[in-house]
């Protein structure tokens, strides 16, 4: 039995909305960078510049930003610690874009939502706003923050 109503949205909710304008101003206004797929536009990583963006791997720990590499783990000579660092070749990949972050939408040509782009859209407009707006701020400062046209 399904006891979903109006006011209890389904985790499939933000996939068939697009978004909204408020938050693609100001997430594009605040100078963020995306790695996009080049073929599909599906955003990979958002980040505060394009040296971030270079740590972004899979879940094999193959990088999606640099051609052919993979991460790999040294002990440091002299701390307790462990450092990355990228083996492999090193070149960027042609496969990735590295851009502004402007949200957009997914689309079909006519016009219906791409649902699995938009999704992923959504999950890193998320992570953007974390980067964004700090999290040791109240609720009342934090709105202040996004809402305010100072």
């Amino acid at each position: 039995m399904n006891t979903t109503t109006a006011t209890q949205p389904t985790k499939a909710f933000h996939k068939s909305r697009l978004i909204e304008p408020w938050i693609r101003t100001f997430i594009s206004d605040n100078n963020l960078v995306v790695l996009r797929d080049k073929a599909t536009g599906k955003p990979l990583n958002v980040t505060y510049s394009e040296e971030g963006l270079k740590w972004t791997c899979n879940a094999r720990k193959k990088s999606l930003y640099y051609k052919d590499a993979t991460m790999k783990w040294q002990k440091h000579p002299t701390k307790d610690m462990w450092l990355p660092y990228f083996e492999g070749d090193l070149n960027k990949s042609p496969n990735v874009i590295v851009e502004p972050f402007v949200p957009m939408d997914h689309k079909y040509p006519d016009g219906s939502i791409k649902s699995r782009y938009q999704s992923f859209e959504f999950l890193w407009c998320n992570k953007a706003m974390k980067l964004l707006i700090p999290m040791n701020m109240d609720r009342q400062e934090r709105n202040r923050l996004v809402f305010s046209s100072n």
